[in-house]
């Protein structure tokens, strides 16, 4: 009786498929690798561009999220700080003058004195007013006068949009009530870190990419195609790393209908990041950290103690802005703040880096992920969770993602990054917008 052949070993998964340009995908793909998933990395920038870039992607306070000491899980489990990180500005007392040629400190006081008093009369006897733009939270809160002469001029180069544009829902997360719970400090050079990963586990990565098309076959992403005419299949779906608005590009006309009228509403800015060498202390307090809040300045935060030497300037490009020189850009706008702006030695450009909530982007989001499900388009990091977040929860996300393939990416969304609804803070203090 002739021996009977042995079982074929079961075939191996196939990798996870990861495309991006920037310090998310790069994280995503170390995230997998990490815990020992096959992994394919297409970039369509340099290796060496997105492992300089993540060393200044995040400021120090974004790192938070994830930490072993949060209250509640099992000793040495991981559990998500699920809301963000409030970023109160403030800005130096003696730069208060420069904040507006006409700043009447009466009518602060006063318009302030009648906001506060009204939102308690509000509290007490119920009612109240509705919130729809981070103008709008603001004014509640601070009186116009306050708003014109520091708000406005700090979201305007914080995001890039007038705040009149922007949702309440933003202003809430970024100045409401601040998050207590443990932060995870960041490491030195985190993007060399994860390409260390990555080598180390033998990913497949790709670099200098130039895609030209996302094919689509029988309603699902089939491949993506480049412009030198190679193609990569992506038989288990493709995890995207990159604003909505270029995935519906490289669809073209496979783009599902109700997607492709959503995304140019989803705007995403573009970041600039400056390090300079020898430039004098700045007035940062404890945190290491000073926002800025100048008329016309595309500078809104100088940090010191991030995960590299020096200082770091951050700004977003304007719309149409985008060939303007990001170091002269930057450069010139810091006598806002007191300091001079040292040597410049190195310039990091984030396309699609600040994802700006609108009135209408959540309603807008839930369409456009829907759609890139049915397609076998899973969204991670800021393409994933439209948000602001910082390197833990997008590995939370990654790793849900892994572990749970095939669910739905808005209630993902909705539980990692979903914009605060309660608007339990209409005592916030100013004194958490001026140095003291």
């Amino acid at each position: 009786m002739p021996d009977t052949p042995p079982p074929a070993p079961p075939a191996a998964p196939a990798p996870v498929l990861i495309l991006g340009d920037g310090p998310d995908a790069l994280l995503t793909a170390a995230t997998l690798a990490g815990v020992g998933s096959p992994v394919q990395l297409l970039l369509t920038r340099s290796l060496d561009e997105v492992v300089a870039a993540a060393a200044l992607a995040w400021p120090l306070s974004r790192w938070a999220g994830l930490g072993a000491e949060t209250e509640g899980p099992a000793p040495g489990a991981r559990s998500l700080a699920v809301g963000g990180v409030v970023l109160p500005l403030p800005v130096p007392r003696r730069s208060l003058a420069a904040l507006g040629p006409a700043l009447d400190a009466a009518a602060v006081l006063r318009q302030l004195v009648r906001a506060r008093a009204r939102n308690a009369l509000a509290e007490l006897g119920g009612g109240g007013q509705e919130e729809r733009s981070y103008e709008d939270w603001v004014v509640r809160r601070f009186g116009r006068p306050l708003h014109a002469a520091l708000f406005a001029p700090y979201a305007q180069a914080r995001w890039g949009c007038p705040p009149g544009a922007l949702a309440a829902s933003l202003a809430r997360l970024h100045h409401g009530l601040p998050d207590r719970r443990p932060s995870v400090a960041p490491t030195p050079d985190p993007g060399l870190r994860w390409k260390e990963t990555l080598l180390q586990a033998g990913v497949e990565l790709r670099d200098s990419l130039a895609v030209a098309a996302l094919e689509v076959a029988e309603g699902r992403v089939a491949a993506v195609v480049f412009a030198d005419g190679d193609r990569i299949p992506t038989p288990a779906g493709l995890w995207c790393a990159v604003a909505p608005d270029r995935i519906r590009r490289w669809l073209g006309a496979d783009c599902p209908t109700e997607a492709a009228a959503q995304t140019a509403h989803l705007r995403v800015s573009t970041a600039v990041r400056l390090r300079v060498d020898d430039a004098p202390d700045l007035p940062c307090g404890a945190t290491g950290a000073l926002h800025v809040s100048a008329p016309g300045s595309p500078l809104w935060r100088v940090e010191s103690g991030t995960t590299v030497p020096g200082r770091v300037l951050s700004g977003t490009v304007a719309p149409g802005g985008e060939d303007a020189a990001p170091a002269e850009m930057l450069a010139g706008h810091t006598a806002a703040v007191g300091c001079g702006a040292g040597t410049v030695a190195e310039t990091v450009v984030l396309p699609d880096w600040e994802p700006v909530w609108s009135p209408t982007s959540h309603a807008r989001l839930r369409r456009v992920l829907l759609a890139w499900d049915g397609l076998g388009i899973t969204a991670v990091g800021r393409a994933g969770l439209f948000a602001d977040v910082d390197p833990p929860v997008i590995e939370a996300h990654a790793l849900s993602i892994l572990e749970a393939p095939g669910g739905s990416s808005w209630d993902r969304l909705r539980r990692f990054a979903g914009p605060p609804v309660r608007a339990r803070d209409l005592d916030v203090p100013l004194r958490s917008f001026v140095e003291r």
